[in-house]
């Protein structure tokens, strides 16, 4: 969707007419992530901001709330540096600090809007390209890492692939990104308007991290456009996301193994069992 932001405090703006000379069209991508770990859950969401003119990255914004606590972690985005700040229920991790960056630098999170080549390609069929790379605030939250540079490979597949999603049948475009942590990213974009990117997947990467080994996934569903002047968005998607989390522990599993953990929705009606399970350990 697309909103009026203060281009001094890197909010949305209510009333443009009156900041007519600090206003500026960005366009907002939210991804929500909601998954089960162990015996509870992680509820996630990034929000990224990126300028409409020419889709130059100008915030990214990461919850995460589960039962550990709550983190927050906000990036504002200048040509050549972020300020970053983090708020963390874990020691070590809350503070300020300003990240250099470097020429070309890409940010794990604005790869979703890269993609779709909403002003040209990206990347023209067969095109490669090495560039300074900054993983996302999802995944370097589940890894507890910092953020820190490091490269990372994006290639366009030469010739289009018709591939099927819940959402249909599409002739799309492939994007593979090879990043310095190991991860491998794949995204599969229809080449017709509005160039929607209809699959995305990021492969495990258990041998950077031993144990955290997540596989993080989502096929498109279904798509709506609202009505113009909508207080809710000006474009919708469905999306089905799934992430497969391999736990270390085999104290984790124990837990997991207490009749209806693990399943969806079964938490609540389970919790006096697994407090009496906690309570024997």
């Amino acid at each position: 969707m697309t909103e009026p932001f203060g281009a001094r405090e890197r909010v949305k703006v209510d009333d443009p007419a009156k900041h007519r000379s600090d206003v500026i069209d960005v366009l907002k991508l939210n991804l929500v992530r909601d998954f089960q770990t162990g015996i509870y859950d992680y509820n996630t969401m990034v929000s990224t901001f990126v300028r409409v003119a020419d889709l130059a990255p100008l915030k990214v914004s990461f919850t995460s709330a589960e039962w550990c606590g709550n983190v927050y972690e906000e990036m504002r985005i200048d040509p050549d540096r972020i300020a970053q700040r983090v708020s963390s229920y874990f020691e070590g991790e809350s503070g300020e600090r300003t990240i250099r960056r470097p020429n070309g630098g890409l940010l794990e999170d604005e790869i979703l809007i890269r993609v779709r080549g909403l002003h040209g390609d990206w990347l023209r069929p067969g095109e490669r390209r090495t560039v300074p790379f900054l993983a996302g605030t999802f995944w370097r939250r589940l890894a507890h890492w910092p953020a820190e540079w490091t490269t990372a490979t994006i290639e366009r597949q030469a010739s289009p692939l018709d591939v099927r999603v819940p959402a249909g049948a599409f002739r799309v475009a492939r994007f593979l990104v090879r990043t310095g942590d190991g991860r491998e990213g794949v995204f599969d974009v229809e080449l017709a308007e509005p160039r929607r990117v209809v699959r995305w997947e990021w492969k495990a990467a258990g041998a950077v991290r031993p144990g955290l080994g997540g596989a993080d996934r989502a096929e498109l569903t279904g798509s709506r456009r609202l009505p113009t002047g909508s207080s809710t968005a000006s474009a919708t998607s469905g999306i089905s996301i799934r992430w497969a989390w391999r736990r270390r522990s085999a104290r984790d599993a124990r837990w997991r193994s207490v009749r209806g953990i693990g399943r969806r929705g079964s938490f609540g009606r389970r919790r006096g069992r697994i407090r009496r399970a906690l309570d024997r350990a």
